[in-house]
């Protein structure tokens, strides 16, 4: 509690009329220093710079302690029942304790197609980036690639507590770089609600 990680989050949603919705978020949060290797234990979000965990990177950097704020905006625009228009955009300012300054970006716009084939499913086509980052201390440049997100997916209900989502994701720019393949992922979720 006083000398660990924490995250304190703060939003607030307004929705002006019945068909739209924005949404305004602040996450104020402090990552101890870490031993290699060892920064978001389960994963993280985004490519390796924008993780700190990229191998290219000083080791300083990699293993600094991190204190960020970050930003963000939702919205949500119902323009019928059947078709709903959504995005989102994140801004990080994030400190290396001792080193420097980073600056991370994320943002997506989704159409989403509500009740598609059955009252309950879901259809949606996002467009987006995962979270990158533009600038690093110490001079170095995460190349100014921006790793593109785009995703086509359908939410089946199979009854009131199970939801089956097939998709497909497409990468470009995987992990900030123009010198690596595109990546298409095909994915299966499944969701239990009890």
């Amino acid at each position: 509690m006083f000398d660990g990680n924490y995250s304190a989050l703060a939003q607030i949603v307004l929705q002006p009329s019945k068909k739209f919705k924005i949404g305004f978020s602040y996450l104020n949060s402090y990552d101890v220093a870490q031993p290699i290797g060892r920064r978001f234990n389960f994963g993280g979000t985004g490519t390796n710079f924008a993780n700190l965990s990229d191998s290219s990177l000083p080791r300083v950097l990699r293993t600094s302690a991190v204190s960020s704020n970050s930003y963000g905006a939702q919205l949500q625009f119902d323009v019928s029942p059947k078709l709903s228009l959504r995005g989102w955009f994140g801004y990080t300012a994030a400190r290396l304790i001792g080193v420097g300054d980073a600056d991370i970006f994320t943002y997506a716009g989704a159409l989403v197609f509500p009740d598609l084939g059955k009252k309950g499913n879901m259809g949606a086509i996002i467009v987006g980036a995962e979270p990158y980052a533009t600038d690093l201390p110490r001079g170095i440049d995460p190349n100014d690639s921006v790793p593109l997100h785009i995703e086509a997916l359908y939410k089946y209900r199979l009854n009131d507590n199970i939801m089956i989502t097939p998709g497909v994701v497409w990468l470009t720019s995987p992990n900030q770089s123009d010198n690596r393949d595109d990546i298409v992922i095909g994915v299966v979720r499944t969701t239990f609600t009890f």
